[in-house]
């Protein structure tokens, strides 16, 4: 009898291994499979699961007064970026800027408030901001902020003594890095 218990003991201990020799085989074939066969077609997958883009719009409205008037409105506008090294090398890249810049739409309604002069000199920046605030006062802006920046104060100074003779600006309000002026 303890001849057959050890034979059955040796039987199932057999069984076991085997049985987790199959299972630990079948293991490392999926696991090769994927990682040979499939490859190509995981790293796609994990790609898109990285790198993501998302357009995520904002919702926004008007902002009113206790009386119901807009005292804030959201409009989209856009943003038109100059480099003022390059155009000021090129002529004809300087014509049509200028071209361009007066095609713009004075009555807008996507005319921005915000106008930078980050990178521009004084004697290029002050035309520009000249032409803005013609386009701003026709559309009839209460009030646009000129971004100068900090830098040395030249052109924060040039700014202001350029606003305050400006005929379409009531009042300035001056700051660190931009200035608020107030449109008639």
């Amino acid at each position: 009898m303890a001849n057959t218990d050890a034979l059955q003991r040796k039987r199932l201990r057999l069984l076991l291994r085997l049985f987790v020799g199959i299972i630990s085989a079948l293991v490392v074939f999926r696991v090769g499979y994927w990682m040979i066969i499939k490859a190509d077609w995981l790293r796609e997958k994990a790609s898109l699961q990285w790198i993501r883009e998302l357009p995520v719009e904002p919702q926004r409205g008007n902002i009113e007064d206790r009386h119901g008037n807009i005292i804030a409105a959201s409009v989209a506008s856009d943003t038109v970026v100059l480099h003022p090294q390059t155009i000021a090398k090129d002529e004809e890249m300087q014509t049509q800027v200028d071209v361009n810049l007066d095609q713009i739409s004075t009555f807008s309604s996507d005319l921005s408030e915000r106008f930078d002069l980050h990178g521009f000199h004084i004697e290029e920046g002050l035309p520009l901001l000249d032409k803005f605030l013609d386009k701003a006062y026709m559309a009839k802006m209460p009030q646009v902020y000129v971004v100068h920046g900090a830098g040395t104060g030249a052109m924060r100074d040039a700014v202001m003594d350029f606003l305050k003779k400006h005929p379409h600006v009531k009042a300035v309000k001056p700051g660190e890095k931009t200035t608020v002026a107030y449109l008639r």
